[in-house]
């Protein structure tokens, strides 16, 4: 596959500008990106890939799967290699995408969406065991310091607020009625 190449001119008062512009194959848009991303996805996203390989393996021993790192990607998915509980390493073990990519810039969503939906197959157990409610709360911790970061006095005074109404409520719970209200 060839990359295709548009040239575009446009003429405006005496003046003639032509831009070329290259159109990659999805197949050549992945091969470029491809490093970065395996390299950023085996340096800190290993759950995941293992995650991958326990849930969408397409090799029968990827049920014993302890380990697992990126080799390549392509167009259909990503081709892994896995560490077994034995010690024995398989190559080139298939991961299809777990949905449709048009472009390199669906490779990020692609990963969250099957870091998640692996997790969801693989169950309730395998992510307690795994820290993946440890990492949902680290998410939301991160994007509650990115909301409080940008605004911080609607923060502060939101806090204000609710500290107000909690004391105001305890204080009032706390009181107790006066006897003989309205006889005098």
């Amino acid at each position: 596959n060839r990359p295709e190449t548009i040239h575009q001119s446009k003429e405006n008062d005496h003046t003639k500008i032509t831009t070329t512009k290259t159109v990659l194959t999805l197949e050549d848009e992945l091969k470029k990106r491809a490093p970065r991303v395996i390299s950023h996805m085996n340096e800190d996203h290993q759950d995941s890939i293992k995650s991958y390989a326990l849930a969408f393996g397409k090799h029968p021993e990827c049920a014993n799967t302890v380990s697992a790192i990126i080799e390549s990607l392509d167009t259909e998915g990503f081709l892994l290699e896995i560490t077994l509980k034995d010690g024995t390493i398989i190559s080139n073990v298939r991961v299809y995408y777990e949905g449709e990519i048009s472009s390199g810039n669906d490779l990020h969503n692609m990963a969250i969406n099957m870091h998640r939906k692996a997790y969801n197959k693989l169950g309730v157990v395998y992510k307690v065991q795994n820290g993946y409610y440890q990492q949902v709360a680290k998410m939301i911790g991160f994007v509650l310091y990115k909301k409080v970061k940008a605004r911080p006095y609607q923060f502060a005074a939101t806090i204000l607020v609710a500290s107000t109404a909690m004391l105001g409520s305890f204080i009032s719970s706390r009181r107790t009625p006066k006897e003989g209200l309205g006889s005098n």
